[in-house]
């Protein structure tokens, strides 16, 4: 515990409160496309799922859960 409290001690003592936040704009480019892409890749999957089943737009169980394997696979690569 004392060398993450060290650790940030010595960043704001030698930086500054801002040199905490260095590197934030790298993560936002990398993350920020990456999020919009899984958002409509779920909604447009969503959407395909929900029109190819019953006519009340429920979906199967097995839908489902195929679904959801389908978009942890393709969100945790």
């Amino acid at each position: 515990m004392s060398f993450c409290v060290n650790a940030f001690l010595g960043i704001v003592g030698k930086g500054g409160f801002l040199s905490l936040y260095n590197g934030w704009g790298a993560v936002l480019c990398r993350n920020v496309p990456h999020s919009i892409i899984k958002f409509y890749t779920y909604e447009g999957l969503k959407s395909v799922l929900l029109t190819s089943n019953d006519a009340h737009g429920q979906s199967t169980t097995i839908s489902t859960v195929c679904f959801f394997a389908y978009f942890c696979c393709i969100s945790f690569k």
